[in-house]
Parts: C-alpha cells; sequence; structure tokens
C-alpha cells in the first residue's frame, strides 16, 4: 500500500468519525485531486495547527510545501492590549469536522470551531482544498475565518495569522506585495495568499523564527509593516484589528496558491521534491 492510498484510507476513517461525534486529539486530513493537508486542531506545540500541504509536482512527487500555518488571538482588558494566544488556547476541546463537498469519498473540507463563553468569543475556520490533476503542481486552499463577540459588551479583538512556507530548503523569497497580498518564491516556484476580505491592519516579513517568537513572547505584539523582499528561512504573519460590538461578527476571506513549475536549473538544484522532504519534521503521534 503507497503512501497516497494510505493517506486517503485514513481520510475516510475520518471522515466516517465526524459523522458520529466531534473529532479530538487527533490530525485533521483533507485530499483533492494531486495535493492533501493535515491540521492538528487542539495541540499546544510550536508546530500546532497545519503542518503539511503536499502538492503533487511535475515529476510526480509529492512536495510538501508548508512547515506551519496557524492562528493567534487576544481581547484588550480595561488595562490594555493583552498578550496574544494560539487558537486553541481559546478552547482545547474544539469542535471539528472533515466534508466531501465534490463526493469524491475524500474530504477536502475541513470546519474548526473554538468557543469560550468567559472570554466571550466563537472563532471557527474552514478550510476547503481545490487540488489540481496529478503532476500539475498546482493547487490552492480557500479559508474563511469568523470571529463572533458573544460578550454582552464591546470588545477590542487582534486576530494574527503566521505563515512558514518552504519551496527551498532555506532560500526563498518573501514580499507583501499589497496590503493584501503576501508573495513567496524561489525560482519559478511561487506561493501567493491573497486576502479577499478584509484588507489586513498590519502585516510583516521576516525571518519565520523570530516572527513566530513574536506571538509566543507573552507580550502583546503589533506588527511594523516590514514588507520585504527577505530572502532566506523566511515567513510572514498577518494582523487584524476590530472592535465588535456585543454579537457582531468579523469576516477574513483568504486564499492560497501555489505553482511548482520549475526551470531546469531550479529543478537540478533543489532535486524536485527530495530536497524539500529532507528539511520536512513528519509528525506521527
Amino acid at each position: 500500500m503507497n503512501v497516497r492510498t494510505s493517506v486517503a484510507l485514513l481520510v475516510g476513517v475520518i471522515l466516517v468519525a465526524t459523522v458520529a461525534a466531534p473529532i479530538r486529539a487527533a490530525p485533521i486530513l483533507i485530499e483533492n485531486g494531486n495535493a492533501w493537508a493535515r491540521i492538528w486542531p487542539d495541540i499546544a506545540d510550536p508546530d500546532q495547527g497545519m503542518d503539511i500541504w503536499t502538492v503533487n509536482g511535475p515529476d510526480g512527487v509529492d512536495w510538501n510545501i508548508l512547515h506551519q500555518q496557524w492562528f493567534w488571538y487576544s481581547v484588550d482588558t480595561v488595562g490594555g492590549p493583552m498578550a496574544e494566544k494560539p487558537l486553541e488556547a481559546l478552547d482545547p476541546a474544539p469542535f471539528v469536522f472533515a466534508s466531501d463537498t465534490d463526493g469524491d469519498s475524500l474530504a477536502d473540507n475541513a470546519f474548526l470551531r473554538y468557543t469560550s463563553a468567559s472570554e466571550g468569543l466563537e472563532i471557527s475556520v474552514n478550510y476547503r482544498l481545490m487540488g489540481g490533476t496529478p503532476a500539475s503542481g498546482v493547487a490552492d486552499i480557500a479559508e474563511t475565518i469568523r470571529i463572533v463577540n458573544t460578550a454582552a459588551v464591546a470588545q477590542t479583538i487582534h486576530f494574527f495569522q503566521f505563515s512558514d512556507f518552504n519551496l527551498s530548503a532555506a532560500d526563498d523569497t518573501v514580499e507583501v506585495t499589497l496590503p493584501n497580498t503576501a508573495d513567496e518564491w524561489f525560482g519559478a516556484l511561487r506561493l501567493t495568499e491573497t486576502v479577499v476580505t478584509p484588507a489586513a491592519t498590519a502585516y510583516q516579513v521576516g525571518v519565520a523564527a523570530d516572527l513566530l517568537g513574536l506571538l509566543n513572547d507573552g507580550l502583546p505584539t503589533t506588527l511594523d509593516g516590514t514588507a520585504g523582499p527577505v530572502t532566506g528561512a523566511v515567513g510572514w504573519a498577518f494582523q487584524w484589528d476590530a472592535v465588535l460590538g456585543p454579537n457582531a461578527t468579523l469576516l477574513i476571506s483568504k486564499d492560497k496558491s501555489v505553482v511548482l513549475l520549475p526551470e531546469p536549473a531550479t529543478l537540478t538544484f533543489v532535486g524536485l521534491g527530495a530536497a524539500l522532504m529532507a528539511v520536512r519534521r513528519r509528525r506521527t503521534h
């Protein structure tokens, strides 16, 4: 049994399980066409959230182009801004549901909902994976985030997304080209994230480990607007700030697309997939 067959069977098992009950303490797998992705919804870990997005490239090899993509939030108090926390801190047992939207018997959609009465917040994330044909090297993930103030009073919310993709071992370039667009490339390989609505309040490009440190240092964060381009082991973060009245909602819509169509020189340098697979940490628990 090959890896992709095993993944397909596991996704099928997860999909059946979600019919009976929400998934707890297990990764969520979504798959479509030439791509699949993995999400850890409730594990407090340096690599929590989505940690695999694999796309079948022109060489027929599955490239894992993602190290981590996840979300942090904070709510101001009367004393001012508070340190942001990862999304699973809001609700350590979120409701999670994987579904098949195109009838191919594989889950291509994942829905995660985090609720806290004490913090007066409900945050849900919906992922929709759209893969291409085998060996096409193209795929897309659409994301919709809904933040609802369930408190009886207005609240100031800060919401962050951190992204650490790798199209090479450590030589990617990242640039925020518009207030709502982040581009990452290595040679002819390219990943683009477009924020459809609303545009981020702030953003920052830099060394991925440094950006992650800002979100986990126990201090309030305001991204500094660095747009790049920056080259190396790089990533980016977006920030949304909003004042939400009781029962008010902030709806964020985004889309990530990848094109893995290397030129011959890039193909030779990277080893088309082998180098990328080697630098990935694959969790098996």
